[in-house]
């Protein structure tokens, strides 16, 4: 357990936060493969040939600032399946949780051409993009597809 002493001003949990998360993945890493990095890899990859089974090609990111290296790893994983990475599909949110979500894609939809799907960072982003979707008018999956990545299970039945 990692203990942190100080005096809370604005912003002070969210530094905290991430550098519980830094410290996590510097451990990790000091063993050899990070075992965080190889499991989102391995989400991340089968989410990809997954979308591209289906026959989407242009495919977005959405995640927050907490979820860069799920990004980075999009980033590779789109090019070693040999699939184009747009910069305009990745988005990072200011927000988190089902608020990204609806940020990124509302930044997406208002792009002159859109993803035909999207892969994002955890499943409370996907919630948000799903019902920001819908609301909009769209249909999903038969307008966009979105996958999110943590298996919550309240989700299952979304």
């Amino acid at each position: 357990m990692i203990l942190f002493q100080c005096d809370y001003n604005e912003g002070a949990h969210e530094k905290i936060l991430q550098r519980l998360v830094e410290t996590n993945r510097e451990a990790a890493s000091g063993y050899g493969t990070d075992p965080y990095t190889e499991r989102a890899k391995e989400k991340i990859r089968q989410a990809i040939e997954h979308l591209k089974a289906l026959g989407h090609r242009q495919i977005g990111f959405i995640g927050e600032k907490l979820t860069r290296s799920k990004q980075e790893v999009f980033i590779n994983v789109m090019h070693q399946s040999h699939l184009p990475v747009y910069p305009e599909y990745l988005i990072q949110s200011a927000y988190r949780f089902e608020q990204a979500g609806q940020d990124g894609i509302a930044k997406l939809l208002s792009l002159s051409t859109p993803p035909d799907a999207v892969l994002c960072a955890y499943d409370y982003i996907a919630m948000g993009a799903i019902n920001h979707l819908i609301s909009s008018g769209y249909e999903v999956p038969e307008n966009i597809s979105v996958i999110g990545m943590d298996n919550v299970s309240s989700f299952e039945y979304a």
